[in-house]
């Protein structure tokens, strides 16, 4: 079995404030889902790692496998006491840091949960203050954002001016559009009761078309307009039952919720290319053909198309212009990031297909 990502939740019973535009609820149930046609993977092609560099023990990066590329720029996480790391792509080695200052007050951040950039904006969630800082690209800090009871657990720009956060612990609805300029604009993704926010934690990704939603522990992928209507809802290619997920505990004042020692997870991060959700799955000896592989998903209709073999065990994947990143853990818990090359673009785009 693998091993248990430790995550523990207290919640309490949370009322979302809707202001501004009214919600749109467009599904009952937020982890139906259609099965895949295929039920097996199939490995079209197998790739090797150009290089790799290890740009995460300076920072203590090991724990953020959430990461994003523009063009060939690597935007990473790095905590409150020291911000964003921003590496390029093709000189890794050179990186610098655009700083966060640790604290309560405007601009401050508590921690860095999750962060993405769209054109020149960047903005990094805070879920311990429940607040966006958004930021220029120079590290200007623009403004911050309050979401008040909702946590930005995940964060995604549908556009320079357009934020999606994702927040297990909402009661109402987990996924959540925030106006740059405006704040809360509207809510949808309905939550169920009772209300277990492990099963929605998860990765969101937005091409400024559609939003997409990748289930951590539940084999399931999302795709929305940015107006909250669910354009599918499909089962990974694994498709397992998740009963057996999850522990839950009450008492008369709150309830507490974590993963059993046996869970199975299903995907690390994704990433978008023109045609594909680029899934990177978790490893499982439940699913031993999860091991170094990329599951490739039409983004048209969530249909499975085929997977990629790999020399490394990722545990996150970006697409950048010119290549495909991924995190590398070796046996001694040395990171790494590796870099392939991107068969997503120019002449190498053959091998991404079936």
């Amino acid at each position: 079995m693998n091993k248990s990502i430790s995550i523990c939740v207290i919640f309490f019973s949370l009322l979302l404030s809707a202001c501004g535009e009214k919600e749109i609820e467009t599904e009952e149930d937020f982890f139906a889902r259609t099965p895949q046609e295929l039920t097996e993977r199939v490995v079209s092609t197998h790739i090797s790692m150009i290089d790799s560099v290890d740009i995460f023990t300076a920072y203590d990066l090991g724990s953020m496998f959430t990461f994003t590329a523009m063009g060939d720029t690597l935007y990473i996480p790095a905590g409150a006491d020291v911000g964003v790391v921003r590496a390029s792509g093709k000189e890794p080695t050179v990186y610098d840091v655009l700083p966060l200052r640790r604290g309560e007050g405007p601009g401050e951040v508590e921690n860095t949960q999750d962060m993405d950039r769209k054109g020149s904006r960047l903005v990094v969630s805070d879920t311990r203050q429940g607040k966006i800082v958004v930021l220029q690209t120079d590290g200007t800090v623009e403004k911050e954002i309050r979401t008040n009871e909702l946590s930005p657990h995940k964060i995604s720009l549908f556009d320079p001016n357009q934020a999606v956060i994702l927040s297990p612990i909402s009661h109402d609805n987990v996924l959540h559009v925030i106006s740059i300029e405006e704040g809360y604009r509207r809510s949808f993704g309905p939550s169920g009761t009772p209300h277990n926010p492990l099963r929605y934690a998860g990765q969101i990704q937005s091409d400024g078309k559609h939003i997409f939603y990748a289930g951590l522990s539940e084999p399931i992928l999302k795709k929305y307009t940015i107006d909250g209507e669910l354009i599918y809802s499909r089962a990974t290619i694994d498709n397992y039952d998740t009963g057996g997920n999850y522990i839950t505990s009450e008492d008369s004042e709150y309830a507490m919720f974590r993963y059993t020692d046996w869970a199975v997870y299903s995907a690390y991060q994704f990433a978008l290319t023109d045609r594909y959700l680029v899934i990177n799955p978790v490893p499982s000896e439940d699913f031993p053909d999860t091991h170094q592989i990329l599951d490739l998903y039409h983004k048209e209709d969530g249909e499975y198309s085929h997977s990629i073999g790999l020399d490394r065990n990722l545990r996150g994947v970006a697409v950048g212009e010119d290549y495909l990143y991924g995190r590398y853990i070796t046996e001694d818990r040395a990171y790494y990031l590796v870099r392939y090359p991107n068969i997503f673009s120019g002449s190498d785009e053959a091998y991404a297909r079936e």
